[in-house]
C-alpha cells in the first residue's frame, strides 16, 4: 500500500528522477487507486472480521492475533526515529570534520 501510493506521489511531484524502466503515465492512476482499495481493506476490512470472527479455515478468535500485528507495525516508528536521529548526528560530524581533512597536503605549509 505505501509503495503504491508513494508510486503516485514521484510520478506526479518528481517525475524527472531516473528510473530502470518507466510504465506508462495512466499507470500512476491504477496505482493511486490500488493504494487506496488495499487501505481500505486493512483499516476497515481487517479490523471487522477480527471483530466477527471470520478467519481463515474456522480458527476461532482472532482479534488478539490482529492488535498483536498492529503493535508489530507500530513498533516501526520509534525504530525510524531513532535512525533518522542518529544519521542527523552522523552527518552532523561528518560535516564538521570535513573542512580540516579536504585541505590538501601542503598548503598552508611553510616548512621547506
Amino acid at each position: 500500500m505505501p509503495v503504491l501510493i508513494g508510486y503516485y506521489f514521484l510520478r506526479r511531484w518528481r517525475p524527472e528522477l531516473r528510473r530502470p524502466f518507466r510504465l506508462p503515465e495512466w499507470m500512476k492512476w491504477v496505482a493511486l487507486g490500488l493504494g487506496i482499495y488495499y487501505l481500505f481493506v486493512w483499516g476497515v476490512s481487517l479490523p471487522w472480521c477480527a471483530v466477527s470472527g471470520c478467519a481463515v479455515g474456522g480458527v476461532g478468535n482472532v482479534l488478539p492475533a490482529y492488535f498483536i500485528g498492529v503493535a508489530l507495525m507500530l513498533s516501526y516508528i520509534p525504530l525510524y526515529l531513532w535512525r533518522q536521529r542518529t544519521d542527523r548526528r552522523l552527518a552532523t560530524a561528518e560535516a564538521a570534520a570535513a573542512p580540516a581533512a579536504s585541505v590538501p597536503a601542503g598548503v598552508g605549509d611553510d616548512r621547506r
